[in-house]
């Protein structure tokens, strides 16, 4: 028989001992909680993200996996893209980043996004996310700055100096 709230109850002890940085425990919480409600998607993304603390990459992603087959939000793609970004598979991590964006188009992921083309070489790309992620918070000046370093690193003094000049006001 579910017993969701027990369920829950684990979870939410899970997630206290990675705030602990405790992730071993962390996941054996998430354990019990998919023992008694495996249909919950969350569970397994934060087990997942306990994984992604310990490097364990490819569990990571096996119950990103899982909470896909239960779920068609944009959560599973987003922390499978962290996992791949940490095996340096930049490309899978784009592209679930990139569908994480057609579910959810939030700026927080095109900035994920963007980190991933800079290690790719992208810069073009990376300019693009960073642009789109300022228009969807135009109060943020993490885009901008990012956006200014990739400016500056393209040798587009002009466009760094305006970029930098706007998270500047918006930081003060």
């Amino acid at each position: 028989a579910l017993k969701p709230r027990l369920a829950a109850a684990y979870a939410m002890r899970g997630l206290a001992y990675g705030g602990l940085k405790s992730y071993r425990r962390e996941i054996e919480e998430c354990n019990k909680a998919i023992a008694l409600d495996s249909k919950n998607y969350k569970y397994y993304l934060y087990r997942a993200t306990a994984y992604r603390k310990l490097e364990q990459y490819q569990n990571a992603i096996n119950d990103c996996n899982k909470a896909l087959s239960l779920t068609a939000k944009a959560e599973p793609y987003i922390q499978r893209g962290h996992a791949y970004s940490g095996q340096h598979k930049f490309e899978k991590a784009v592209a679930d980043y990139t569908t994480g964006i057609k579910i959810t188009p939030q700026a927080s992921i095109y900035l994920l996004r963007a980190h991933m083309y800079e290690h790719l070489g992208q810069y073009q790309k990376q300019i693009l996310d960073l642009t789109a992620a300022a228009k969807i918070n135009p109060k943020s000046a993490e885009a901008y700055e990012q956006r200014a370093s990739v400016y500056y690193r393209l040798g587009q003094l002009q466009n760094a100096i305006a970029d930098w000049k706007t998270a500047t006001k918006l930081n003060s």
